[in-house]
């Protein structure tokens, strides 16, 4: 397994790390919780907010302890072995891509809300997906640099 290269600044790598937390989710899923929950949706995203912070320090000192690229795949083989980190890597790329998808259908959902533009969805969507593509085929580096 190939080493890390470090080429990237503190603030660039904490600014990649809130917009992979948060993501666009942020912008939709606040209106969806205080619709279904009221106020109690505020205590809600607190207790995520705590949980979110003690899952980024366990990745941060998994990372410190196994520096090596390949990210839950590397953690879980340490731990567990080949075939449970061979689960785990296609995991995290399945669900990885369903969110993208989801997150994708409810940005394209909110920039067209007239369901007889279905075509005009569909356009935007795959212009989404492409450059998500594009952005991820040219690395990390040109992903820090639109953060």
């Amino acid at each position: 397994m190939p080493e890390f290269e470090k080429r990237l600044g503190y603030l660039t790598i904490i600014s990649l790390s809130i917009s992979s937390i948060l993501g666009t989710a942020i912008f939709f899923g606040p209106a969806i919780g205080a619709h279904y929950s009221g106020k109690a949706s505020i205590i809600a995203w607190i207790i995520l907010g705590v949980f979110t912070t003690y899952i980024s320090a366990c990745f941060g000192e998994l990372v410190s302890m196994f520096p090596k690229a390949g990210g839950i795949y590397e953690f879980t083989k340490q731990t567990y072995g080949r075939f449970i980190s061979f689960i785990a890597g296609w995991t995290a790329w399945v669900v990885g891509n369903i969110t993208t998808a989801v997150l994708v259908v409810a940005a394209t959902d909110f920039l067209v809300s007239d369901p007889r533009l279905k075509a005009t969805k569909l356009i935007l969507s795959l212009s989404f997906i492409l450059l998500l593509n594009i952005v991820a085929y040219l690395g990390v580096e040109m992903s820090a640099a639109i953060v």
